[in-house]
């Protein structure tokens, strides 16, 4: 004979569903024991308080956020944002300098129109080299870190008359290898013309003694670019029967307008001359 299922009696079904609804919601699992109806167990959920409770902290602090965080837009596409900083720039040139790797370009630099001169004085009547001065064969490393790499004019002229300036290694190397050749040496410098005496007092210091010509900037000289008057001068040693095999500088100012069979630009990161 088959078994019947066993029924609940109404009557305990209806105290069973009764007591479920009298409970709050989360308290038949949050630290209030569950009740239990006759004849049927409770099925327990043991993630439910803490599921509520995460969810009550998520919409809290989403709601408190905008009144308590602060906001970082993004500006990359500014261009002030895209300009190297001053000051790592200012850090970046001394890193250059303190590591050698300046000097040992400028002997790089250096040695390429060693190379150049020794190739073309046999064939030339009266060679000739032309320096610039400043950051060519002396440094003006010192003065310009003690500005910040900036420029007052005041400050760096009473540095020319009273300081020595320490001379660039590798250039010097070449001065003294074209003197060695025969070849004529002229400095053309941006340095105005009263600072002739400083000037030549800082050349023989830094052990450039000897030189054909010395040519510095006329005072009344008001062009915007330093390329008429250097580029002129040339003009004028090669007028006066001297062929320039090599024209070596620190700015491209130094180089440009012709009158020179090869020219060499020199590293310098510190400042820019038209």
């Amino acid at each position: 004979m088959p078994v019947r299922p066993a029924r609940v009696p109404e009557r305990d079904q209806h105290e069973h569903e009764t007591q479920r609804a009298a409970d709050p919601i989360g308290a038949r699992n949050c630290g209030r024991p569950p009740t239990l109806a006759r004849g049927k167990p409770l099925v327990m959920r043991p993630f439910l308080c803490q599921r509520t409770r995460a969810t009550l902290i998520v919409v809290l602090a989403l709601a408190l956020f905008p009144a308590c965080a602060t906001r970082r837009w993004r500006t990359a596409t500014l261009e002030g944002e895209r300009i190297v900083n001053l000051s790592t720039i200012e850090s970046q040139i001394e890193a250059y300098h303190d590591s050698g790797r300046w000097a040992i370009e400028q002997a790089a630099v250096a040695e390429m129109a060693r190379v150049a001169l020794d190739e073309r004085v046999p064939g030339v009547a009266k060679p000739a080299i032309v320096f610039d001065i400043d950051d060519t064969v002396l440094s003006n490393y010192p003065i310009r870190k003690d500005a910040t790499f900036g420029f007052v004019q005041a400050r760096w002229t009473k540095w020319a008359e009273t300081d020595p300036a320490p001379a660039i290694e590798g250039t010097l190397a070449l001065y003294r290898h074209a003197l060695a050749r025969g070849v004529a040496v002229f400095f053309i410098t941006g340095r105005p013309e009263p600072l002739r005496v400083a000037t030549e007092r800082q050349l023989r210091t830094g052990g450039l003694e000897r030189w054909t010509g010395l040519y510095l900037k006329p005072a009344d000289y008001n062009e915007p670019s330093i390329v008429p008057y250097k580029s002129g001068v040339r003009r004028k040693i090669t007028e006066d029967g001297y062929h320039i095999v090599v024209n070596i500088g620190d700015q491209w100012s130094d180089l440009e307008g012709g009158f020179a069979d090869a020219t060499f630009k020199l590293p310098n990161p510190m400042y820019l001359i038209p």
